[in-house]
């Protein structure tokens, strides 16, 4: 999983890369028989978003990413293309790139604020501009559960199916209610700082990019809050489909995250 700065040194995408070089030279396995996947969450999001969205939304800039070509910062996807660590290189060596959708929300609402648009029309567009072959799941914690469960990516998915089959009305109301929840939050935060210095204030800050201390310490609040619950909700819907379905015990799903 990868919730770090992707322009590291060593490049976090050695890692993966590494992991294909010793089965195929230790064991002589490639894929499908290895198959590593990528969780993208955090300050790594550009590495899954495609050159549109980097120049959109100003990636490069935003994130203090030069682009080595240009020595300016970079308006197009820069860990695509490298030989061996790009991530088209080691998409074609079989590994799957995901992507968190509760870091994605993350990043949707930090760049709605920035340039003063609705959360849920940059959250689509995020979506609609992910790299070819990336797959947003709903959390890490839940599709890591589900991979270890029974082995393979593919089957996560299928895995998700069977267990939501019958109860995705209510899980979609359950996380309908909670993204109501934080739309009214968010919207709340908004105008306690429209409040706190008035329409064209608050104007000129976002221009600037210069927000009020207090606005920006009840921004970090409410996203560490919902970060814990939703998470917390995914794995606890997880947890409880599966008793539902096959009567498992609590106890017996420490095998599982073992």
């Amino acid at each position: 999983m990868l919730d770090t700065d992707p322009t590291a040194e060593p490049s976090p995408f050695r890692l993966p890369r590494n992991y294909l070089d010793t089965f195929r030279d230790v064991y002589k396995l490639e894929f499908p028989d290895v198959q590593p996947i990528v969780g993208i969450a955090g300050r790594a999001f550009p590495a899954n978003a495609s050159d549109r969205l980097w120049e959109k939304y100003a990636l490069g800039e935003r994130s203090k990413i030069i682009d080595p070509v240009t020595k300016k910062p970079a308006v197009r996807n820069v860990f695509m293309d490298d030989s061996t660590l790009g991530v088209k290189a080691l998409q074609a060596r079989g590994t799957i790139f995901w992507q968190c959708n509760i870091a994605l929300n993350n990043v949707a609402q930090q760049l709605a604020q920035a340039r003063q648009l609705p959360v849920a029309e940059v959250r689509a567009d995020l979506i609609a501009g992910l790299n070819p072959g990336v797959h947003l799941v709903p959390s890490h914690v839940m599709a890591m559960g589900l991979v270890q469960e029974r082995g393979g990516v593919l089957y996560a998915f299928s895995r998700s199916r069977e267990l939501t089959r019958g109860a995705r009305w209510k899980i979609f109301g359950i996380l309908l209610v909670l993204l109501i929840v934080y739309w009214l939050i968010s919207a709340l935060s908004g105008i306690l700082m429209l409040m706190s210095g008035g329409m064209n204030a608050a104007a000129l800050a976002m221009q600037q990019q210069q927000m009020p201390l207090g606005f920006v310490a009840l921004t970090l609040v409410v996203g560490t809050i919902t970060n814990v619950l939703w998470g917390t909700i995914q794995a606890s819907l997880y947890v409880e489909l599966k008793q539902w379905k096959e009567g498992d015990s609590v106890e017996n799903l420490e095998q599982v995250f073992a």
